[in-house]
């Protein structure tokens, strides 16, 4: 096991800091965020603000939670594939994330805390939401800087469909983080294993799967192989899940589509001794 802290600068003139907890251990990455989750305002009601709460958790986990892995190539490597995972810890002396319960406003992040509006600003889709708690948690837990246009920090601006940039012009469905938000892990793992040393590591995407052809006989691992939650921008695809206690894993299709709904079902198709899996949106 090798684990650290990892200091990373982000806003205006770099004025901002964030502690980012990693930990490598049993061929898997952890990025571990520690958050006072706060009320605000303090009457709110409780279930409200436990909704919001699970809004917020729910919005890292479908942009964030292992959207990137590293891969590693040699013949005395310790791992082959490294997934990154994001895991966030209740803590009272975490992180102070001010949860607007209610409230339609901007959401500002910085080092000693950040304010998270429920709903974003007024004009904008309910879609808006789980974007920008995703945005905000970029700069907190990844030390990720904004990549917009007009953003005040002298950071580059990337007009790539990125989740730190302008997703409120290029498309809520389509912003995605990217693989220059975690390059930052790639070079922590190096420090602790140089890719001199015959094991050179790469950096790679995992995306969502919407479909998969395999030989009949393969398509038991192959469910086994794919994630428990939607991953990248969270549209409708494939996903494994749990069939009965203790035993083996169905497979489903989960997300969202831009127009309809995700069939939970995934149709079948028989090709000679190949076997296709293929999620759709319908009415």
């Amino acid at each position: 096991m090798v684990e650290g802290t990892i200091t990373r600068r982000f806003g205006r003139n770099n004025g901002h800091s964030t502690q980012i907890d990693i930990k490598f251990e049993n061929c898997k990455i952890t990025i571990t965020k520690k958050i006072k989750f706060i009320k605000n305002p303090a009457g709110a009601d409780d279930s409200a603000f436990s909704k919001f709460k699970q809004n917020f958790k729910d919005a890292i986990s479908r942009f964030m939670n292992n959207s990137f892995k590293l891969i590693m190539t040699g013949d005395d490597c310790p791992c082959r594939e490294i997934p990154i995972e994001i895991k966030l810890v209740e803590d009272n002396n975490g992180y102070p994330l001010n949860m607007m319960v209610g409230s339609s406003d901007s959401s500002p992040s910085g080092t000693n805390g950040a304010r998270i509006q429920e709903n974003d600003r007024t004009g904008t889709p309910d879609i808006a939401n789980a974007n920008t708690y995703a945005h905000e948690a970029g700069h907190f837990i990844l030390g990720a800087n904004d990549e917009y246009r007009g953003n005040n920090t002298n950071a580059p601006v990337f007009n790539d469909n990125s989740l730190m940039g302008n997703y409120h012009q290029e498309g809520y469905q389509e912003a995605e983080i990217k693989a220059r938000h975690f390059q930052f892990v790639k070079d922590w793992f190096e420090g602790h294993f140089p890719p001199a040393n015959n094991c050179p590591v790469t950096l790679v995407k995992i995306g969502p799967k919407k479909e998969i052809t395999v030989p009949i006989r393969d398509l038991r691992a192959a469910i086994e192989d794919l994630p428990e939650t939607p991953v990248g921008n969270g549209t409708c695809q494939l996903v494994k899940e749990r069939d009965t206690p203790g035993g083996g894993f169905a497979v489903k299709c989960k997300g969202k589509c831009a127009q309809y709904r995700c069939v939970s079902s995934p149709t079948m198709t028989l090709q000679g001794t190949n076997v296709t899996l293929r999620c759709k949106c319908s009415q």
